[in-house]
C-alpha cells in the first residue's frame, strides 16, 4: 500500500525549511501525480513549495504554501494520476507529441495557451490533462447511436447506457441494451448502467427508491442480481431535481448503498440546488452526498436543471456560478459536469427532444433557429402538432462548458443524449479534452 494512503499529519503542518521523512512522502507523492519536486530528500525547499502551490491551485485548495491536513486529504483522495508533464526535446514537433499520447495538436495547443504556430524549445515543459469523457444513451438509442460510438471511440473514456428504471414500488426494471453493451467492453471503455425514474415522469421515484426503506429494499435486491452477474462496472443515479425534504432521505440511501455494495462505483447526478429558503427547503447537503459516492454529476444535461422558470437560458456567469459553488463543497476531482447535446421543447416542464428531430421539425416548417444573447438556439412553431418554442444546444454555450470544466479542473464531463446530436459537438471535445482510458 502506498505510504500516502494511511499518512496522517494531525496537527502537524509542513512549510518551506521542513525536513524529515514526512517531507519525503509529500514529495513522493506529489512526484507521482506529475508535479515537479526536484529531488526527492525529504527537503521542503523551493522546488516543493512550487509544486505544493500547482497542486492547491489544481484542487482549489487555498493557496497558502503550507501542506496542512485539507491539502494530504487532497493528496490521498486524487488518486488518478490525470496530469502529465512532458519537458521538450530537442526537434520535438506538437504532431510528434498528439501521435504519442493520442490526442488532437489543438488539445495540446489550448491547454498550454500556446499560439496557432508555436515554436517549441528543448526543454520547454507542457502540461497535458486527461479528463474522463462519458457519452450517455437513452433507452433505444438505436444504430445511429452505436455508428456515433464507433466513430468516436478515441475521444470517450466509457458509456453510460439507460434502460434501468426504478418501478412505483422501487424495483429496478428494465435492461441494457446487449448489442451496446458488448460495443464497451470490446472498446474498453467504462460501462455504467444508468437508473433513471420511471414512465410516469415522477421525479421522486428513483430518489424514493432509495430514501423509503420497504422500496429500498426492493431497489437493492434487483441491482445485487444484476450486479453479481456483471451486467456492468459502475452505477449513475440520475435523480435530477430534488422535492423539498427529499435531501436527508437521499444521502441516508446512498449511505446504505455503499455499505451494501462498497465495490460498486456510483455516481449522483443532481441539479444546482436553490440558494436561501429553496435550498434549506431541499435539506440536502451535497458534502455529504458526494462523501456517500464516488462522483457528483452536476446535472446540467437536464433541461429543467439548466433553463430557468420562463425557459430562460443561462449566461456565462450563472454558469459558473454553478460550477464554483459546487466546487467549494465538493472536492473538484469528484465533480462531473452533465452537459447537454440535445434540445428540448419550452413548457410548463421542459420536454427533451432529439437535436436532429428539433432542426428536422424546424426544416418542415421553413423556420430557422437563431441563436439568443447566451448563444443558445432558439425557434417557435405555430403549426401543426409541433408548435411550441424550442431551445437547442448552440456551439458557443457547448465550448463554454468544456472549457469551464477543464478550468476548474473537474473529473470530466458527461455528454447527454449521445447518438442524433451535432457532430460538430465532437469536433469541440477533440480540441478541448484529452480522454481519460483505461
Amino acid at each position: 500500500m502506498p505510504p500516502w494512503i494511511n499518512f496522517s499529519l494531525g496537527r502537524r503542518r509542513l512549510r518551506r525549511g521542513d525536513k524529515g521523512e514526512d517531507v519525503r512522502r509529500l514529495q513522493e507523492r506529489l512526484a507521482s501525480l506529475g508535479y515537479d519536486v526536484g529531488e526527492i530528500d525529504g527537503r521542503f525547499g523551493y522546488l516543493t513549495e512550487d509544486a505544493l502551490i500547482e497542486f492547491q491551485r489544481d484542487h482549489r485548495l487555498r493557496v497558502d504554501k503550507i501542506a496542512g491536513p485539507r491539502v494530504m486529504a487532497a493528496l490521498a483522495a486524487a488518486a488518478p494520476q490525470r496530469r502529465i508533464v512532458h519537458e521538450v526535446r530537442p526537434g520535438e514537433r506538437l504532431s510528434d507529441l498528439a501521435q504519442k499520447y493520442g490526442l488532437a495538436v489543438d488539445a495540446i495547443r489550448w491547454m498550454n495557451h500556446l499560439p496557432s504556430r508555436p515554436r517549441l524549445v528543448a526543454g520547454q515543459r507542457l502540461v497535458l490533462r486527461s479528463s474522463l469523457v462519458l457519452a450517455g444513451l437513452p433507452r433505444n438509442a438505436g444504430p445511429q447511436a452505436e455508428r456515433t460510438l464507433v466513430a468516436q471511440r478515441r475521444t470517450l473514456s466509457g458509456v453510460a447506457l439507460g434502460g434501468l428504471v426504478t418501478g412505483p414500488g422501487g424495483e429496478l426494471e428494465g435492461s441494457l441494451d446487449p448489442a451496446l453493451a458488448e460495443l464497451a467492453k470490446r472498446q474498453r471503455w467504462r460501462l455504467t448502467a444508468l437508473v433513471m425514474h420511471g414512465e410516469k415522469e415522477d421525479e421522486s421515484d428513483l430518489a424514493g427508491a432509495l430514501a423509503r426503506r420497504k422500496a429500498r429494499r426492493r431497489f437493492f435486491a434487483g441491482l445485487k442480481e444484476r450486479w453479481e452477474q456483471k451486467e456492468f462496472g459502475a452505477l449513475l443515479l440520475d435523480v435530477g431535481t430534488l422535492a423539498p425534504g427529499w435531501g436527508r432521505p437521499l444521502r441516508e440511501g446512498l449511505i446504505q448503498l455503499k455499505r451494501e455494495f462498497p465495490q460498486l462505483p456510483v455516481t449522483v447526478a443532481l441539479g444546482p440546488l436553490g440558494e436561501g429558503w429553496r435550498g434549506w427547503l431541499a435539506d440536502l447537503d451535497d458534502a455529504r452526498v458526494a462523501e456517500c459516492a464516488d462522483h457528483f454529476l452536476l446535472a446540467l444535461h437536464r433541461w429543467e436543471c439548466l433553463l430557468g422558470k420562463g425557459g430562460e437560458t443561462p449566461g456565462r456567469d450563472r454558469m459558473e456560478k454553478w460550477v464554483a459553488r459546487a466546487t467549494r463543497l465538493i472536492p473538484p476531482w469528484k465533480v462531473i459536469l452533465g452537459i447537454p447535446m440535445g434540445a428540448c421543447r419550452v413548457s410548463d416542464r421542459p420536454q427533451e427532444v432529439g437535436y436532429r428531430a428539433a432542426v428536422t421539425a424546424a426544416l418542415s416548417c421553413r423556420v430557422r433557429p437563431k441563436a439568443d444573447a447566451n448563444g443558445f438556439l432558439r425557434f417557435r412553431l405555430d403549426e401543426g402538432d409541433e408548435r411550441g418554442e424550442y431551445v437547442l444546444m448552440g456551439r458557443e454555450p457547448f465550448a463554454r462548458m468544456l472549457a469551464l470544466a477543464y478550468r476548474y479542473r473537474l473529473a470530466g464531463v458527461y455528454l447527454w443524449p449521445a447518438g442524433l446530436e451535432d457532430r460538430r459537438f465532437w469536433d469541440m471535445v477533440v480540441r478541448r479534452l484529452w480522454a481519460e482510458r483505461g
